[in-house]
C-alpha cells in the first residue's frame, strides 16, 4: 500500500510542501505541526470534526447521545476524547440508530449534527438542554440527483455557512454536495451528484467525501480515499476542485500507518486560518508499528 503515497507525492513535487499546477487546479503537500494520538474512554469512533472558542469537538458513529471534547496539547504524544454535552434527539419512526457522521457550530455556540440513518440534521442548543430537528428527510431530494444508491453512505459532513445556510456531503457511489437554508425550507434544497474526481482511487476505493469544512468563503472537503483536502467551486449546479493538498504521506507513513490501509481512514475535518485539523477513525484496527495500539489519531497541519 505503498503505492498511494508515491502517486500523490510524485503529483506533488516529491512531497517538498511546494505548489503545482495539476489537472488544472493547485496541489500542495500539507506540512505537519502535530500528530496526536487519541486516548478514548471507552470504543469510540470519530466522525466530524469542529471547533468552537478555540476547543474542538467530535461525535461518534457509535453514540447517539454525546458530543466529545477534544482536549490536545501540541507539545503533547497524545490527546484525549472527554464527553461534553450529552443530549436526546427526538424519537423518528422506524430509525432505531442515528449514526452521526457529521457536526458543525453556529456562531452562537449551537451544535448541529447530521445522521446518516436519519438523512436530517439535529440543532443540539450551546449547553445541550434542548435537541430538535430541523430539517425535514433529506433523502428523497438526493434521491432525484442520483445520490444515496450505496448502503451505508449517505451523509458524511456537514458545515455551516451562515446563520441559516447549510452544506452537506453525501459520501460514495456516488458521492454529491447538498446545500439548503434552514430559514426557506425545503424550496432552498439543491442536491448535487459528482462523478469527477482530480485524482484517481487507488485500489478498490472510489471516489467520496468524508468531511467539510467552510473559511473564508470556501468550502473544503476531505476525500478520504485520496489522503486530500480539496478546495470546492459550486455554481450552477456543478462542482469544481480549485485546489488540492495532500496528507498521504503522513496518514501513510509507518510512524502513524493502521495495518489495515486497504481504505484511508480520515473522518472529520475543520479548517481556520493557521491549520487543517483531521481527525482519523481507525476503526478500532491496530497500528501497524504498535498491535496494542488502538487508538484514533489527531493530524494537525500548518494552512497552506
Amino acid at each position: 500500500m505503498r503505492r498511494p503515497v508515491f502517486l500523490l507525492c510524485l503529483l506533488f513535487t516529491g512531497c517538498t510542501g511546494k505548489s503545482e499546477n495539476i489537472t488544472g487546479i493547485v496541489g500542495r503537500v500539507l506540512k505537519l505541526h502535530a500528530a496526536m494520538a487519541i486516548d478514548v474512554p471507552e470504543q469510540v469512533e470519530p466522525s466530524g470534526l469542529t471547533m468552537r472558542n478555540d476547543s474542538l469537538f467530535t461525535i461518534s458513529d457509535d453514540h447517539d447521545h454525546t458530543i466529545f471534547y477534544v482536549a490536545f496539547d501540541t507539545t503533547q504524544k497524545s490527546a484525549v476524547l472527554k464527553p461534553f454535552l450529552e443530549f436526546t434527539a427526538p424519537v423518528l419512526p422506524a430509525v432505531n440508530h442515528l449514526d452521526f457522521e457529521g457536526i458543525t457550530v453556529d456562531p452562537a455556540g449551537n451544535f448541529y449534527l447530521v445522521s446518516e440513518e436519519a438523512f436530517r440534521i439535529l440543532k443540539v442548543s450551546a449547553g445541550g438542554q434542548s435537541a430538535e430537528w430541523v430539517t425535514p428527510d433529506l433523502q428523497p431530494f438526493g434521491a432525484q440527483v442520483g445520490l444515496f444508491k450505496k448502503n451505508n453512505a449517505n451523509f458524511e459532513g456537514l458545515s455551516i455557512t451562515d446563520d441559516k445556510n447549510f452544506t452537506l456531503c453525501a459520501e460514495r457511489e456516488p458521492r454529491g454536495i447538498m446545500q439548503l437554508n434552514l430559514a426557506d425550507l425545503p424550496q432552498s434544497i439543491t442536491a448535487i451528484k459528482q462523478d469527477h474526481a482530480v485524482l484517481p482511487s487507488p485500489g478498490r476505493r472510489t471516489a467520496d467525501y468524508a468531511g467539510l469544512a467552510f473559511f473564508n468563503g470556501s468550502i473544503f472537503c476531505l476525500e478520504r480515499g485520496i489522503h486530500a483536502v480539496t478546495e470546492l467551486s459550486i455554481s450552477d449546479g456543478k462542482i469544481s476542485e480549485k485546489s488540492l493538498w495532500t496528507f498521504a504521506h503522513v496518514e501513510n507513513d509507518a510512524a502513524w500507518r493502521y495495518e489495515n490501509m486497504e481504505y484511508g481512514h480520515a473522518e472529520g475535518l475543520f479548517v481556520n486560518k493557521d491549520f487543517v485539523y483531521i481527525i482519523i477513525d481507525n476503526n478500532g484496527d491496530a497500528r501497524q508499528d504498535d498491535n496494542n495500539d488502538r487508538r484514533p489519531l489527531l493530524f494537525i497541519f500548518a494552512k497552506p
